[in-house]
């Protein structure tokens, strides 16, 4: 009797899966960079299993979910995966599962590489297209276009961050994703857009509640692709359109690479990466002066505010 399944389901801590949720944030996501965004992403994708207790859930309920999730959402179905193995892991080690049910689900999705790099028209497109989106999504586009940065950096984009006599952001470590304060050199057309931007009460640079980086980024993402009549491409794609392009104007890799806040770029080798401590700041200013003066062409067309 002593292997009877439900013998030991009884001798489970019993709990549900939402508190375990709330238990496993607490103890681990509060303490990460990315937690917040891993918990909501939980949160929402095992709704429907958070009232039932823990030592029910069998890895055909999570499975179900996970493969529903990859017929429209594929990589993001991967993503929650990669999410539940930490979670479930942890529950299993506290006793709150007899044996991890997620355990065995294999990846639902082959990811592919995107090598996606906007068109000079494209980027003109988006450019002409964001001011039409009001602020605080028209300068965020801009500049996500100007600077090549994270979309979640740039969202968390703080007034006190910038130093404009200097024409440089300080992303700070506890919100850059490599864990190490980044400075950023803003060009020109960057510190126009920057300097357009309306100054609130609210320590962030884009926010529509004041009291929280801006969100919302796919309801977004569908109207500005409907005013630009630009399709198939991520804010993502920013950054490798202008590091392909600074390579095709003659940027050496290392430094076009660092200018993507890389800490270690991939064209270095290893002992390169160790006794390379330099941030590569004046190269990397150099480097994003000759994307501004690629890109100022094809965005003269707009001379409009991005705030309206």
């Amino acid at each position: 009797m002593g292997n009877d399944p439900a013998d030991q389901n009884d001798n489970v801590a019993a709990i549900t899966l939402g508190t375990g949720l709330d238990l496993y944030a607490r103890a681990r996501l509060d303490h990460q960079r990315t937690g917040r965004t891993t918990e909501r992403d939980l949160r929402r994708d095992f709704k429907a299993l958070l009232s039932r207790p823990v030592s029910i859930i069998t890895t055909p309920m999570l499975a179900s979910i996970i493969d529903t999730k990859a017929q429209t959402a594929p990589t993001m179905a991967n993503r929650l995966l990669g999410y539940a193995g930490p979670w479930f892991r942890w529950m299993t080690a506290r006793g709150h599962c007899v044996q991890n049910p997620i355990r065995g689900i294999e990846k639902p999705a082959q990811e592919q590489s995107r090598e996606r790099v906007l068109k000079a028209e494209e980027l003109a497109a988006i450019w002409d297209a964001a001011p039409k989106l009001g602020y605080p999504f028209g300068p965020f586009v801009q500049l996500l276009l100007l600077t090549g940065v994270r979309r979640e950096e740039m969202a968390g984009m703080k007034f006190d961050e910038i130093d404009f006599d200097a024409a440089l952001w300080t992303v700070p470590a506890s919100r850059s994703k490599t864990g190490v304060a980044i400075r950023i050199p803003l060009n020109h057309r960057t510190l126009e857009v920057l300097k357009q931007i309306p100054t609130t009460n609210s320590v962030f640079v884009f926010s529509t509640t004041g009291k929280a980086p801006v969100s919302g980024f796919s309801k977004m993402k569908k109207k500005l692709d409907r005013l630009s009549g630009i399709c198939d491409w991520r804010l993502h794609d920013f950054r490798r359109t202008m590091v392909s392009a600074m390579v095709d104007l003659g940027i050496d890799a290392t430094t076009a690479d660092r200018c993507l806040n890389h800490t270690g770029a991939s064209t270095m080798s290893t002992v390169q990466r160790i006794y390379q401590r330099s941030d590569l700041l004046d190269a990397r200013r150099r480097a994003m002066d000759a994307w501004e003066n690629w890109v100022t062409p094809l965005i003269q067309s707009n001379q409009g505010s991005v705030t309206e």
